[in-house]
């Protein structure tokens, strides 16, 4: 294989690499959902946390509907980069909605991008294991030194080379070259994960600077609605007070009236000016009600003593001794 420098980024990664990245996945595909299952399984091992994101589904069992469903999903999502390895601008919308949609998901479930983490963490590792049992690693190998033999030749040294590694168990590069094949599908995993995170911030953001002009516009209507309702209140407590003043205008006017004897309900001049006044009428009124309750508490009181009078004379008058006789 062509070593590239990894950390450049899956752009920059050298033809050869992408053919065994290529390689390596129509091994994987074969078992593609048996893979997924295993992935998915593996994250709710490492982070249960994680099931909270699916609060109704029921991922108990392995071969649930959910999670055959979901991770061929997710398979299948590794397959499009896979096939537009060589031009991944037009993949690149894919990664793109995937953050947004999982931006959704973090206001409702609280989804974090950490999560993402562990699903390459275990997908490498369902990788390895699937690639390790295989001898497509031992095919890249021989092929680059007997790129110049034909199909024939080749086929003839990799029994040669695995029946020699049987009977002598020799100890090669196989476990080195895994490692870069698995080193190869990080870069991948990671240029996935990078454009999801991105899409993903930048929904997060929107969300929330939308929420924050949600919020203001809300705040200047409710400022609107009071500033109006204030305005309101004081034209309606200045039409009361306009109106109070007219009334005792009139109640003025009355008493002018009643002054000049129009009225002879009023003797006093300064009993009048202070008719006017609602407090100093409605303390009179009290006043008069007052008298009236005692005049006819008296007036009850006098009753109840004429008759208790009356009984007192009657009982007298049938009680008087009888006069004797003067004999």
């Amino acid at each position: 294989m062509h070593s590239s420098d990894i950390s450049a980024g899956l752009k920059n990664i050298h033809k050869d690499d992408m053919n065994v990245l290529q390689e390596s996945w129509s091994i994987i595909s074969r078992n593609i959902q048996k893979i997924g299952v295993n992935i998915f399984t593996m994250i709710f091992e490492q982070c249960p946390e994680a099931k909270f994101l699916f609060p109704f589904t029921d991922i108990s069992k392995r071969d649930s509907d959910f999670i055959r469903f979901h991770s061929l999903r997710f398979m299948q999502a590794i397959e499009s980069v896979i096939n537009s390895i060589e031009t991944l601008n037009k993949i690149d919308p894919l990664l793109t909605n995937l953050g947004h949609v999982h931006g959704r998901l973090k206001e409702r479930l609280d989804f974090k991008p950490e999560y993402w983490t562990v699903f390459r963490e275990c997908t490498l590792y369902h990788f390895r294991r699937v690639l390790e049992k295989s001898n497509i690693v031992v095919k890249l190998v021989l092929s680059q030194f007997f790129v110049s033999l034909s199909y024939h030749l080749v086929t003839i040294a990799l029994l040669v080379y695995l029946l020699t590694r049987r009977l002598f168990g020799m100890l090669d590069s196989t476990q080195s070259n895994v490692d870069y094949l698995i080193s190869l599908w990080g870069m991948l995993l990671d240029y996935m994960i990078g454009k999801m995170t991105m899409s993903f911030r930048a929904d997060i953001r929107t969300r929330e600077l939308n929420k924050n002009n949600w919020f203001q516009n809300e705040e200047e209507q409710n400022s609107n609605y009071f500033e109006e309702r204030r305005a309101t209140m004081k034209m309606q407590r200045t039409e009361q007070v306009k109106t109070s003043k007219e009334r005792n205008k009139r109640k003025s006017f009355c008493c002018g009236l009643q002054c000049f004897h129009f009225d002879h309900r009023y003797d006093h001049h300064m009993e009048n000016v202070f008719s006017c006044n609602p407090q100093q009428i409605i303390k009179k009124k009290k006043q008069k009600q007052k008298i009236g309750y005692n005049r006819h508490k008296l007036f009850i009181r006098k009753i109840e003593d004429e008759k208790k009078k009356k009984r007192r004379e009657a009982f007298g008058r049938n009680h008087e001794k009888p006069l004797l006789d003067p004999e």
